[in-house]
């Protein structure tokens, strides 16, 4: 009996501190998480301007632009045309990826370019507030706005939270089945039991939802948490410009049946094949969402290498895709996104709660 009561003792001051030190992080991933579900449509409705370009009769090449860019943006590791357009308005967005210098500094740089001119509609770092909000708000979810040092500090967050599930799990161990057969009654006395009632009804129902979600980044992350680690493999080469035609290798990739070609990587650096990135029709329901197959070219040839489809591929990668689909809620349409910004709304309730109730707590434990 007094071992169970030191647990629990101990489990309390860990469910309490951990929550009062993560809930600033919370407000901040959950606010930022929910904008970021629907940013295609809002960056769409936001910036008509890069969306809803003059068509004309021909567009540039692909290959065309891809080279004009990489001459004009010297020091990349490789650049991507990160999404193609939705529909004959649309632009190409391209990704660049700077060589990194410093551990904290951002290397996301977007590139808009209208593919009936080849002209450059708008650019920027995605850190840089100005240039893109819906870019900049990404590199705050996703790393503070600090590059390594910000994703560490998201993998502690995200420790944090697991350990608050756990912690919470031993606290309200005897009330869990109450929970979730709706024997548990409100206690309507004073604003404490109020909050303390629905702080635990709303942490067991939705353990499944934030445990998946917080893990999802923390392993989406976990090669961060080494600080021992982030070594900066610096180049000291300029551009490489491939040799294959980047028009001819879409060409083929969108030839393989069942294939939708979403995105393009293509190396900067000697040494490295263009990936064609999209998804099989045969790769189910979770895996078959969003870029997670993709296709090998030789840089110099073109020929195709490989085609690794992503229920094929190996099980970490698999499982790391699977993660990547259930952090971002690309599965299952509006009614997943919905679902996600409640789930979303609950764990900053209970920070916020957590933190009054601490204010206003007995001496139980």
């Amino acid at each position: 009996m007094q071992s169970k009561k030191r647990i629990t003792k101990l489990a309390f001051r860990v469910h309490s501190w951990v929550g009062i030190l993560n809930t600033l992080l919370i407000i901040i991933f959950c606010v930022s998480g929910m904008i970021l579900l629907f940013r295609k449509e809002l960056d769409r409705k936001f910036n008509p301007e890069l969306h809803y370009v003059q068509p004309a009769k021909q567009k540039v090449p692909i290959d065309r632009i891809f080279r004009n860019l990489i001459k004009t943006h010297p020091d990349l590791s490789q650049i991507a045309l990160h999404d193609f357009p939705e529909d004959k308005y649309d632009s190409y967005e391209f990704l660049l990826y700077k060589n990194q210098r410093e551990i904290s500094k951002d290397y996301l740089y977007f590139v808009f370019v209208n593919p009936y001119n080849g002209k450059v509609l708008k650019e920027g770092y995605y850190s840089d507030f100005h240039a893109s909000f819906f870019r900049w708000l990404y590199t705050l979810h996703y790393a503070l706005l600090l590059n390594r040092p910000g994703r560490f500090v998201t993998d502690v967050s995200a420790i944090f939270m697991l350990l608050s599930i756990i912690s919470g799990i031993i606290i309200y161990r005897k009330n869990i089945i109450n929970v979730i057969s709706f024997k548990s009654r409100v206690n309507h006395k004073n604003t404490h039991t109020i909050n303390s009632f629905f702080h635990r009804i709303l942490g067991v129902w939705s353990i499944p939802f934030i445990a998946v979600v917080f893990f999802s980044g923390l392993w989406l992350n976990r090669e961060l948490l080494n600080p021992f680690d982030w070594k900066m493999n610096i180049p000291n080469t300029s551009n490489c410009l491939v040799s294959a035609n980047i028009d001819s290798v879409l060409q083929k990739a969108n030839s393989i049946a069942g294939f939708h070609t979403i995105a393009i990587n293509v190396p900067t650096i000697v040494g490295k094949d263009i990936l064609v990135r999209g998804l099989f029709d045969d790769s189910g329901w979770l895996l078959g969402n969003d870029k997670g197959s993709d296709i090998n070219f030789d840089a110099k040839t073109g020929l195709l290498i490989q085609i690794n489809k992503v229920n094929q591929k190996p099980f970490a990668q698999a499982f790391r895709y699977a993660l990547y689909v259930l952090h971002t809620g690309k599965y299952g349409g509006i009614i997943i996104k919905i679902l996600y910004i409640i789930g979303a709304i609950v764990p900053i309730y209970l920070s916020v709660s957590g933190v009054y109730l601490f204010m206003k707590r007995k001496k139980y434990y």
